[in-house]
């Protein structure tokens, strides 16, 4: 039997998406989910990075509309967290290079 995770998103838009995928299964370790944690706390870090290819690369994933093992749409689902709510949050840093012109992609 299949655990359905999609009630966590409280955006309705997103759960829409999200429901045409496969839900995600408790089936992993414990630890499963603070890997993914520390996933997305590194990318969030990667949009303040000097280095303009690590932050183009962060961008890059936070944008992302793919929905696959790894992706941010992925890792949101595996967290229990509104793709939408942590991207407005983290909004000034992902959008930075486009607001100052300097287009990263």
């Amino acid at each position: 039997m299949q655990i359905s995770t999609y009630s966590r998103f409280p955006d309705a838009e997103m759960a829409n998406i999200c429901c045409k995928r496969t839900p995600y299964t408790p089936h992993h370790s414990d630890n499963f989910p603070a890997l993914w944690a520390e996933v997305m706390l590194l990318a969030i870090d990667d949009l303040r990075a000097k280095n303009k290819k690590i932050r183009a690369t962060a961008v890059e994933w936070f944008i992302s509309n793919v929905f696959a093992v790894g992706s941010y749409l992925w890792c949101c689902m595996v967290l229990g967290y509104a793709p939408k709510t942590i991207r407005n949050k983290h909004k000034e840093l992902i959008y930075s290079e486009f607001i100052k012109g300097d287009t990263v992609l």
